[in-house]
């Protein structure tokens, strides 16, 4: 079963993506037990108990992400004024409750961990051209030691 993905957060669409991360970041250290963000992609995808996500940017210097723990799915944005405020303007399809946040930087997609689960690709391969979502095989890494 699928109980974990990635996503990676680009400039077709949506807020700027480091200035994305960074407020996801900023509204859980406001409320430190949970935020939300939203993906077009992952509609028939259900969280389990020990789901995970990466949601991911390219800079200058490599690779900004932040990871967490997935504890619910949505398909319309939740009654929240922070998020409402950073995506009014934005329509996405599905809304993802989180916990546990971390921050990550890597310089180079291949240090991302895990690989996508269909085409067991790691992340240089999975996410060059338009690709922005997967579903992961993370290998059991733990993010409090990695990045």
């Amino acid at each position: 079963m699928n109980t974990s993905f990635i996503a990676q957060f680009t400039d077709r669409g949506g807020p700027a993506p480091v200035s994305e991360l960074n407020q996801i970041i900023d509204m859980f250290r406001g409320n430190p037990n949970e935020t939300w963000f939203p993906t077009s992609l992952g509609k028939v995808w259900k969280p389990s108990e020990d789901s995970r996500f990466l949601i991911f940017c390219r800079t200058e210097e490599g690779v900004y992400a932040v990871s967490g723990k997935v504890l619910s799915r949505r398909n319309s944005i939740p009654d929240e004024d922070s998020v409402r405020n950073l995506y009014r303007g934005h329509d996405y399809g599905n809304w993802w409750k989180v916990s546990d946040l971390k921050q990550h930087r890597w310089p180079r997609l291949e240090s991302i961990p895990g690989v996508q689960i269909k085409s067991r690709k790691r992340a240089s391969a999975s996410f060059k051209g338009m690709a922005t979502f997967a579903y992961w095989d993370f290998g059991g890494v733990d993010f409090d030691v990695v990045g």
